[in-house]
C-alpha cells in the first residue's frame, strides 16, 4: 500500500512540476507579448516622428528652392521669427505657417522654446 501511495505522489508531483513549467512558459509568453507590444508602440511613435520631420524638411527645402530659383536674398538683419527685418526665408516660413498645419506646429514649438535646435536659425 505504501508503494502505491508513493507512486501516486510521484506522479502528482511530476504533474505539478509539469504544470508549473507550463505556467512559467505561459508567463514568459505573456511578458514576451507585452514587450513586443511595447516595441510596436515605440516603433509607431518613431515612425510618426520621422514622418513629421520629413514633412518639415520638405517644406523648408521648397522654400529654399523657391528663393534660390528667383535669386532672392535669404537673410535679413534679424534672425527671429515674427520680428521686423527677419528676411525672406523666415518671412516665407511665417506665411506658410498661417496655412500649413505642419509648419505651424513647428513654428509654435520654436516660439514657445520647446525646440532649442531647429532648422530655421543660423546656428544649424
Amino acid at each position: 500500500m505504501t508503494g502505491l501511495i508513493l507512486a501516486i505522489d510521484l506522479k502528482s508531483m511530476k504533474l505539478v512540476g509539469n504544470m508549473s513549467q507550463i505556467w512559467l512558459h505561459g508567463m514568459t509568453c505573456v511578458s514576451g507579448s507585452r514587450i513586443i507590444k511595447q516595441l510596436n508602440v515605440a516603433q509607431r511613435e518613431l515612425e510618426k516622428e520621422r514622418e513629421h520631420w520629413r514633412k518639415v524638411l520638405l517644406r523648408i527645402i521648397l522654400i529654399v528652392k523657391f528663393l534660390a530659383e528667383h535669386n532672392i536674398a535669404f537673410r535679413g538683419s534679424n534672425s527671429r521669427l515674427y520680428q521686423d527685418h527677419n528676411g525672406n526665408f523666415l518671412g516665407l516660413v511665417q506665411m506658410l505657417a498661417e496655412f500649413d498645419p505642419v509648419i505651424k506646429e513647428h513654428v509654435d514649438h520654436i516660439t514657445n522654446d520647446k525646440i532649442r535646435d531647429h532648422y530655421l536659425g543660423p546656428s544649424i
